[in-house]
């Protein structure tokens, strides 16, 4: 069995004991907007989308700002799992699935090194807009073996974290 196949497994294993894997695609959005940025400031213009543009999200002015956030929490991440750290790495986890990949991790921390190099790999393939009162959701795919696999972050306040992977 191909460590690839033993993460599978293992995220598997989470989501039938009630765990928290999401896969969540969002819908085409088809509008144009004045957009604030995260700081509450205005920025000069607008941004402008044409119905039906699936590439919408890469035309935010904040994007290069959230993916280098994002990038340097899976690269923090990361380190933490290499060197399975499991305390450290939850710290990178949103609160409702902490525990779960404590849990995880906890009876299988061999699957921690692999999980890393994945999160490594991960490009941004979905960033969500700024609307008010919406919470900011990223999505990240990667290739392992010929199959996409999808990680979803959610931003509080100050900070990325993981929500499922």
């Amino acid at each position: 069995m191909t460590n690839w196949m033993i993460v599978l497994l293992a995220l598997v294993l989470l989501v039938g004991s009630g765990g928290c894997i999401e896969i969540v695609r969002y819908p085409e959005r088809d509008y144009e907007a004045h957009e604030e940025q995260q700081s509450g400031e205005s920025f000069d213009g607008s941004l402008e989308i044409e119905k039906g543009d699936p590439d919408w999200w890469k035309k935010q002015p904040d994007l290069k700002q959230e993916e280098t956030a994002i990038n340097n929490m899976l690269n923090q991440s990361s380190a933490a799992l290499e060197s399975k750290n499991i305390e450290q790495a939850v710290t990178y986890f949103s609160p409702g699935v902490s525990d779960k990949y404590r849990e995880l991790f906890s009876t299988s921390p061999d699957i921690m090194p692999q999980m890393a190099a994945h999160l490594r790999s991960a490009k941004m393939s979905f960033l969500s807009g700024t609307g008010i009162g919406d919470a900011r959701i990223a999505e990240y795919s990667l290739e392992v073996d010929g199959y996409t696999f999808y990680i979803l972050l959610i931003k509080t306040d100050t900070q990325w974290l993981l929500k499922s992977l």
